[in-house]
């Protein structure tokens, strides 16, 4: 993944440029597809699904030239990257929740008080 920039920054917009042009430059993002090869995304077209308390994750995106649909995985230097970039982002929570009969076994743990004794 690539993250480019504007290649030139005026101090003030030409006559013929539009007042917002020149202060906010579109940064382009190289990612390649799987089908096509390298292409270029704006942040708006990319979004990111972060790992909850772990700091990776996964970016998606469709590939503007085949419209696949693209996963790729966000390691911490791609997160922050993204992240400064303004990619949109999801925190997903892929642990396991605890079932019901988890909290069955905790509570009658609990209630047998041989965990006490553990305390010791």
């Amino acid at each position: 993944m690539v993250i480019q920039g504007p290649s030139s920054l005026s101090d003030s917009p030409g006559e013929d440029e539009i007042d917002t042009a020149w202060r906010f430059p579109m940064t382009m993002i190289r990612t390649t597809c799987a089908v096509c090869g390298e292409v270029e995304l704006i942040p708006g077209e990319l979004r990111l699904e972060l790992t909850a308390l772990d700091g990776t994750g996964s970016y998606l995106f469709s590939c503007p030239t085949c419209g696949d649909q693209q996963r790729r995985p966000a390691n911490h230097r791609v997160v922050s990257i993204l992240l400064a970039t303004g990619v949109a982002y999801e925190v997903v929570d892929e642990s396991n929740p605890i079932t019901e009969s988890e909290i069955a076994g905790f509570a009658a743990a609990l209630d047998s008080g041989e965990w006490v004794d553990q305390l010791r």
